[in-house]
């Protein structure tokens, strides 16, 4: 019953000692960098040189996961991680790999000097990068390949003049997607992995788009395999904890841990804590693939509540059984880190993924669809006080009071925390622009402010920050840019040169013009 939710809420209320021990232990770790990633793709990358880049690709990811580290921490419940510690960031050499080295050089400034958001860098680490993987990449990465194909006036008029910004999307992953995590919990991924078989082989591979096909379902095949042995893995090791473990109560949340993830996500979840077991190891997959931050959960008190409710009505848990394993998943989305550069992370101080999850809306009928686990997604992101995951609410005219007063009440803690979209004008505006009712009706927030239908948008939302205030300073200079004597686009004179206002906003919107077409 949602009255009893309430009760976790409620400010005298205090979370369990597993999960305050889990807490204070994540605050204890430094953020570090991590080589592990960084080495296992490279050296798949010199295996693979030649095939289709899709398979290199695949290859690539399916090595990390069958070979990267991975570990269980005392007292989790739910298991996975990106790096092989704790708050460390790996490494994507494929992306860019100059600014990194520059900064481990010390330009602009240290990785472990930084004013904000400092990143330990062990020396084995460093030399492993410096002298294994970065030589490799010199000229063949994802940066290299934009700095190859963009004209030379709009490189100059972004990374030099700097009427905009895109150097994030040169040197990282966009991420910026929902998963279709219900697909995989309601199917798992051998279902998929079926389904990607069948269509291989109704392939007509003497039609070109049919040959572009294989190339991709082969790699869909390759990569859900190897996502099935990492859980795998986490199997192997929760049975060897386990079979070393003293304490009764841990030997069986261990063996607990161990059947879960030998099910997840391989096949359907049967349970709450599979479900989310499987939703998180989606996540990690794609984050180590891409360097995409910004992926979210969606509504998951929708896609989730199933599991939920056949648990807690078969008596297999209780409702705080329920707010405990999403206290730890809340925490093991704290544990994962991401590297930037010291120019994008003075933007993003805190090192935040922006892994939305939404809860409450409506249903496809027009109900309030806030339920039992939207009140325990909030009293989650109340209880622990952390950064992710970037909680959201959806409301409408037909929203619960009491749960409205509830969200107010945690966003007046000052966590900035939940965010509220309203309904009545999102999803008019979704299918405005040509979704269905049914997939308007379904949105979840993506990264920051973005809506979209779950799982069926690859993100590409691609902010490129332009800069009007230095369009204003060009507009003023007759376009030349007094930092860099550049001067792509002749103005209309300068300051002093206009008669009216009119004439000075003439020079603005020429200036403007001529950088965001640039900047598209």
């Amino acid at each position: 019953m949602v009255k009893d939710c309430l009760t976790y809420l409620d400010d005298s209320y205090e979370i369990r000692p597993r999960v305050k021990n889990l807490r204070e232990k994540f605050f204890s770790y430094k953020p570090s960098i991590c080589s592990e990633r960084a080495k296992l793709v490279t050296m798949s990358y010199k295996e693979t040189e030649g095939q289709p880049y899709i398979i290199r690709r695949a290859k690539a990811l399916e090595k990390v996961l069958d070979q990267m580290s991975i570990y269980i921490q005392d007292g989790e419940l739910i298991v996975g991680n990106l790096a092989s510690k704790p708050r460390s960031a790996p490494v994507f050499p494929e992306f860019s790999v100059n600014w990194i080295e520059e900064e481990l050089k010390g330009n602009p400034v240290h990785f472990t000097e930084r004013p904000g958001d400092p990143f330990e860098v062990d020396p084995a680490v460093e030399k492993e990068l410096m002298e294994d993987v970065f030589p490799y990449w010199k000229g063949k990465t994802h940066e290299d390949r934009v700095h190859f194909l963009l004209p030379k006036e709009t490189w100059e008029a972004g990374q030099e003049v700097k009427a905009f910004d895109v150097s994030w999307l040169m040197n990282s992953g966009d991420g910026h997607t929902i998963p279709d995590y219900k697909k995989v919990i309601q199917k798992g991924l051998t279902g998929i992995i079926k389904e990607a078989e069948e269509r291989l082989a109704s392939l007509d591979l003497t039609d070109p788009e049919d040959l572009k096909k294989r190339t991709f379902l082969e790699a869909v095949i390759i990569v859900n395999r190897a996502a099935i042995r990492f859980a795998q893995r986490y199997a192997e090791q929760a049975q060897r904890l386990a079979d070393e473990e003293k304490d009764p109560k841990r030997k069986e949340e261990l063996i607990k841990i161990s059947n879960v993830c030998k099910r997840v996500p391989a096949y359907p979840a049967t349970s709450f804590h599979e479900a989310l077991q499987s939703a998180l190891f989606i996540n990690l997959v794609i984050q180590l693939e891409n360097n995409g931050h910004s992926i979210s959960f969606g509504r998951v008190d929708q896609y989730m509540y199933p599991y939920y409710k056949k648990d807690i009505d078969e008596g297999n848990i209780t409702n705080e059984d329920a707010l405990e394993l999403l206290n730890c998943m809340w925490i093991k989305l704290n544990e994962l880190s991401k590297l930037r550069d010291w120019h994008n992370t003075k933007f993003f101080i805190g090192n935040p993924l922006f892994q939305n999850l939404t809860i409450g809306g409506q249903t496809l009928s027009g109900k309030d669809a806030v339920n039992e686990l939207s009140y325990l997604c909030l009293a989650s992101t109340k209880k622990l006080r952390m950064t992710q995951p970037s909680l959201t609410v959806r409301y409408f005219n037909g929203t619960s009071r009491v749960f409205l007063m509830e969200c107010a009440k945690v966003i007046r803690m000052g966590t900035g925390m939940p965010a509220l979209f309203n309904d009545e004008a999102i999803i008019p505006a979704l299918i405005n622009i040509g979704y269905s009712y049914e997939d308007a009706c379904d949105y979840g927030i993506t990264g920051c402010v973005e809506p979209s239908p779950q799982g069926k948008i690859g993100g590409r939302f691609g902010a490129s920050f332009p800069n009007h205030t230095k369009v204003l300073e060009l507009t003023l200079n007759d376009g030349k840019d007094p930092r860099t004597g550049l001067q792509l686009c002749k103005g209309n004179g300068n300051l002093t040169d206009f008669k009216t206002f009119d004439d000075f906003v003439e020079a603005f919107k020429k200036q403007l013009n001529f950088y965001l077409k640039h900047h598209i």
